[in-house]
C-alpha cells in the first residue's frame, strides 16, 4: 500500500516537473543569419486606396492616414491618426524586417497586424489583414 502511494507521488511530481520544463520552451525568435540590423524606418509608406503611414525615423512614432478599408482590414481606426509602434516576434520587440506582427498603439488603444514573414524591408512593409489578403506599403521617393 506504502509501495503504491510512493510510486503515485513520484509520478506526479515527475508530471509537475515536465510541464514547468516545458512551460519554459517557448518559440525561439529567428535564427540570427548574420545580417545587420536595417535602419529604423523613416518616411512616407502608401498601401494605394488603403492609406498611408509615415515614420519620422525613431524607431518609435507612426502617423497615419486610414480609410475605411485599411480600418476593416486592421482594426485600425478610420481617419488621421498618430501613434507608437513596434514589431513583434512570438510577442517580443524585434527587428521589422524579421517580425511577424506590428503593434500600433494610439492613446490606450493597442491594434496588432500579422507581417507577412520576410516581406518588410527600409522601402516595404507587407502587413496581412484580417481577410488574408496582403497590405503592400511602398515607400515613396
Amino acid at each position: 500500500m506504502m509501495k503504491n502511494r510512493l510510486i503515485k507521488l513520484i509520478i506526479l511530481l515527475s508530471a509537475l516537473l515536465l510541464i514547468f520544463a516545458l512551460a519554459g520552451c517557448g518559440s525561439e525568435p529567428p535564427p540570427d543569419d548574420g545580417t545587420k540590423e536595417p535602419a529604423a524606418l523613416n518616411g512616407e509608406f502608401e498601401c494605394r486606396g488603403f492609406g498611408r503611414f509615415t515614420f519620422d525615423g525613431d524607431g518609435k512614432t507612426v502617423g497615419m492616414k486610414v480609410t475605411k478599408e485599411l480600418s476593416d482590414a486592421t482594426g485600425l481606426p478610420e481617419g488621421i491618426n498618430d501613434g507608437t509602434y513596434v514589431f513583434l516576434f512570438d510577442g517580443g520587440v524585434w527587428r521589422y524586417d524579421k517580425a511577424d506582427t506590428m503593434q500600433i498603439m494610439i492613446g490606450d488603444n493597442n491594434y496588432r497586424i500579422n507581417c507577412v514573414p520576410g516581406g518588410s524591408s527600409e522601402n516595404r512593409i507587407e502587413l496581412r489583414g484580417a481577410n488574408g489578403e496582403e497590405l503592400v506599403f511602398i515607400k515613396d521617393d
